[in-house]
């Protein structure tokens, strides 16, 4: 470790040492050399104590509302792939502050409650709307088509993207997340609707990718909002600023993708449950969660859209492994690389191959050309279930999410072994899951060097894949208009 790396070290264990409270963090210069030194601390050391120095400045008023949103946002993705942050901070005392602190700065703060719905048109809001491969932006467009091939009565759709993560940090900040975005042409939209069969509603995009300066950002799109004066409005993911304002002034039905309950402000919280019947719960006088039976939720009708391992130069005698997300190089940690390079060690011949995006080279001078010749990359693809059926297992590293991956491989009636943590153990039974990589080391040896074994669980996923099949969201849409 260079000079330069020993002395940001120093700087940040100083400030820790002294205490953020008894900083002065109305100098911008000041407050990115904070940013930065403890951003690179928690990156090397992982300390406890950056995260909750972090946590006070994203709660005090006197910092630029937009590097508090940015921060809530790091939060976010540093608990999606290591829940125990959270026992260390309230993430939603944490967006609550920042919420309070838009709601007191917008110029659209007195609006008024909508007493005239159009009954025609429906809002769906979302941080991220990307590619039909992204399994946040696939639910979404799942629940248009429901709407589209069920329920005449609403006519116009309008897609919100409200990128409340920054394109660019705001600030000085070690290895930030950032928003993904791809540009939203007419001609690529229009592509997207007829890839999902969304053929009779007339459907609408909106984003403000250009503007940096949250609150406007909020603004522009609340006023937009507010004058479609939409039937009702749902929000995918667990929290969003832009839904939550809208709340303000109608009800708004927010769907968390992860099985956690969302976070979020607005009047109903929707979580898919192992339930048989959709259900609503009174929390308090301003909120209700609505649970709705648990299924895939996709698009995978399209079975047109097959996939085969000669296509992708995969041996067809080689056992092959899954693994599938949409940030595979931020939640596969070394730790995990090693259990799937031991894996492959002792198996000669078994192989792994990553969907979604993964960047393999990164390993070529950490593995045995031997193991590394047994990786494979295949990316995005529109048919998730095709693309896992290609393998014999499916493995899910510690993460929260997972759960639309760890569905499709269910269907898919191959063995899902995960750790028992996150949205997709929650998902399974018992013996699919483990506590640690040194048991999941194990397990997944013994199930491919006993063919018994692989059978028996290979039959015991498929009784969990007939709980999971068939299910749609024409009972949670045809719920909201009926209320």
């Amino acid at each position: 470790m260079n000079n330069v790396n020993l002395n940001i070290l120093k700087i940040s264990k100083e400030i820790l040492d002294t205490g953020i409270d008894k900083i002065e963090l109305n100098n911008k210069d000041i407050l990115n050399n904070i940013l930065f030194s403890i951003s690179y601390h928690y990156d090397i050391n992982k300390d406890i104590r950056c995260i909750v120095a972090f946590e006070k400045i994203c709660k005090n008023i006197n910092v630029d509302i937009n590097i508090r949103i940015f921060l809530y946002w790091q939060f976010v993705r540093i608990s999606f792939l290591n829940k125990e942050i959270l026992k260390s901070i309230n993430i939603k005392e944490i967006y609550d502050s920042i919420l309070d602190t838009v709601n007191q700065s917008s110029a659209l703060k007195e609006i008024s409650e909508i007493k005239e719905k159009n009954k025609q048109i429906a809002v769906f809001i979302t941080n991220q709307f990307l590619s039909y491969e992204h399994s946040p932006t696939k639910i979404l467009l799942s629940m248009i088509k429901s709407i589209n091939d069920k329920f005449s009565e609403i006519h116009e759709i309008y897609i919100f993207n409200s990128t409340e993560m920054p394109k660019i940090s705001p600030c000085s900040y070690y290895k930030p997340s950032v928003f993904n975005h791809i540009n939203i042409s007419d001609e690529y939209f229009y592509y997207l609707m007829k890839l999902a069969s969304i053929d009779r509603c007339e459907v609408n995009y909106f984003d403000d990718i250009d503007e940096t300066n949250s609150l406007k950002k909020i603004d522009n799109m609340l006023e937009e909002i507010y004058t479609l004066k939409p039937n009702f409005i749902i929000s995918i993911g667990g929290s969003n600023i832009l839904a939550d304002m809208c709340n303000n002034f109608t009800d708004v039905y927010t769907y968390g993708t992860t099985r956690d309950t969302p976070i979020a402000k607005t009047k109903y919280l929707v979580k898919s449950l192992n339930t048989t019947k959709i259900k609503e719960i009174l929390i308090n006088d301003k909120q209700s969660i609505i649970e709705i039976p648990q299924g895939f939720f996709g698009l995978e009708d399209k079975y047109d859209e097959s996939y085969t391992r000669d296509e992708f130069e995969i041996p067809n005698d080689l056992f092959l492994i899954s693994i599938v997300g949409n940030r595979l190089e931020e939640e596969l940690s070394d730790k995990f690389i090693d259990i799937c390079k031991d894996i492959l060690i002792k198996n000669k011949n078994t192989g792994i191959v990553f969907i979604g995006e993964y960047n393999k080279e990164c390993l070529k001078n950490k593995l045995p050309k031997d193991v590394y010749n047994r990786l494979y990359t295949i990316g995005f693809k529109n048919n998730l279930i095709s693309a896992i059926a290609l393998s014999d297992m499916f493995l899910n590293p510690k993460r929260i999410g997972g759960g639309y991956g760890g569905l499709a491989a269910i269907l898919c009636n191959i063995p899902v072994i995960s750790i028992n943590t996150g949205d997709v153990s929650e998902l399974l039974s018992d013996e699919f899951k483990v506590s640690s990589y040194s048991e999941m080391f194990d397990l997944v040896n013994s199930i491919i060097e006993n063919n018994d074994l692989y059978i028996r669980m290979c039959d015991k996923i498929k009784i969990l894949s007939n709980k999971y099949e068939g299910k749609d969201w024409d009972l949670l849409i045809n719920y909201i208009l009926q209320k």
